[in-house]
């Protein structure tokens, strides 16, 4: 599974539509630094380079921008508190 992959994953157990998590992940893109983005398409265990911490970090960029995301799209969405 690529890191870009258990991001969207991440946001489809929260109750995202497929769809929905990978509009997220690619609107969350830009935010993040130039080595994270490149690294979107790297297997997330092929190399240990990537920390928990990092990812980790990465997770909580993502959930804040579906969040926004929801707010303004689906502020109605029944996993909205999920992202809190």
């Amino acid at each position: 599974m690529t890191i870009k992959e258990t991001l969207e994953d991440t946001l489809m157990q929260l109750g995202m539509f497929s769809k929905d998590a990978k509009k997220v992940v690619e609107l969350t893109s830009p935010k993040m630094t130039h080595d994270h983005r490149g690294r979107l398409l790297d297997l997330e265990k092929a190399e240990l380079e990537i920390s928990s911490t990092t990812l980790q970090s990465l997770l909580n960029l993502v959930k804040l921008t579906a969040k926004l995301w929801l707010d303004k799209n689906v502020p109605t969405a029944w996993y909205r508190p999920l992202f809190d």
